[in-house]
């Protein structure tokens, strides 16, 4: 037992994209200014990210081609007015990140990283 953790909570969802967002919705229920994206099918991207993403108080979001309705819906939710990419157009798809744009996600557009 971990002396400064007096309860657990298990969050999780239907698959990786599912899951972070289910995460995100418990930890930032007011939004967030920033969002971190990262494939959900390589976690090296995500791993080095969440540490950054944390220090400035953010989600980190795993895209799948499954998930990726899932997580522009959420990033409409967290109405930031920054998104990051991590691992650039090599490890997240363009197509994927079409979809932030072909739906309305305010005037923020994602940024490759």
């Amino acid at each position: 037992s971990i002396p400064s953790v007096s309860r657990v909570t298990r969050i999780l969802g239907d698959g990786p994209s599912e899951t972070s967002v289910a995460v995100s919705r418990a930890t930032f229920p007011d939004g967030a200014d920033l969002v971190y994206l990262a494939t959900a099918g390589d976690y090296a991207d995500a791993l080095a990210g969440a540490s950054l993403a944390g220090t400035n108080n953010s989600p980190v979001l795993l895209l799948s081609d499954e998930g990726i309705d899932t997580v522009v819906d959420e990033v409409e939710r967290l109405g930031p007015s920054q998104i990051i990419v991590l691992g650039g157009p090599a490890a997240v798809p363009y197509d994927w990140i079409v979809a932030f744009w072909n739906r309305s996600v305010g005037n923020t557009m994602p940024t490759w990283k």
